[in-house]
């Protein structure tokens, strides 16, 4: 499986409804499941850096593991 923009907006979303005090909506991709990592990067004056990266090899369903991960500290 290659990640699609739509499982970065729904890590944006989860992120930002963390912030704010609310679920989530609910991720309309499929909810298979496969071994997962999110990757988080900072982008300042041009260059990227990695700002923090969690995964597992073990297959997780993708809503709840991108869920989990996306707000992972």
């Amino acid at each position: 499986m290659v990640v699609g923009i739509e499982h970065c907006v729904y890590c944006f979303d989860v992120l930002v409804a963390y912030l704010e005090g609310r679920m989530p909506l609910e991720p309309e991709f499929e909810n298979n499941q496969y071994p997962l990592f999110v990757t988080w990067n900072i982008v300042n004056h041009g260059q990227t850096r990695l700002r923090g990266c969690i995964g597992n090899f073990e297959p997780l369903p993708l809503h709840s593991g991108l869920k989990e991960y996306a707000i992972t500290r």
